[in-house]
């Protein structure tokens, strides 16, 4: 059983990590994190990146890992919603997916997810205040 949290990065390093420490305080501890970057953020991925793994290990979690999908565009729209919705494909029965929109164009990507993928209705939701 995996629990996996997708987001992508800001230039607001609390908009990233605020909604993962409230995921893990509501006992969501994601074992991976999907983080999607793009060339006007990329000079805050090493530090984001290394506070979310700190956060995994502050909950217990001291095997997570965070893996970095790279746009060459952030107009890349086709990568972008690959980024969401290819590990909700690939997740196992099993298997949690969580995806944080509260960095980025939330209305966009809620819109490319569902028109292009309609199983991901089946998921589990989960729930979160906002931060």
């Amino acid at each position: 059983m995996a629990n996996i949290w997708i987001t992508s990065m800001s230039t607001h390093p609390e908009s990233v990590l605020n909604p993962l420490i409230g995921a893990c305080e509501e006992g969501f501890v994601p074992s991976s994190v999907r983080l999607l970057s793009n060339p006007s953020v990329s000079d805050y991925e090493s530090t984001i990146s290394s506070l979310m793994e700190d956060v995994m290990t502050a909950y217990g979690n001291h095997n997570g890992e965070v893996s970095v999908r790279h746009l060459s565009s952030e107009l890349d729209f086709a990568e972008i919603v690959a980024h969401f919705l290819d590990p909700i494909e690939n997740a196992g029965p099993a298997d949690t997916v969580a995806i944080d929109i509260t960095p980025g164009s939330e209305i966009h990507v809620c819109n490319c997810v569902s028109d292009r993928h309609e199983p991901w209705r089946r998921s589990r939701v989960l729930q979160s205040p906002r931060f």
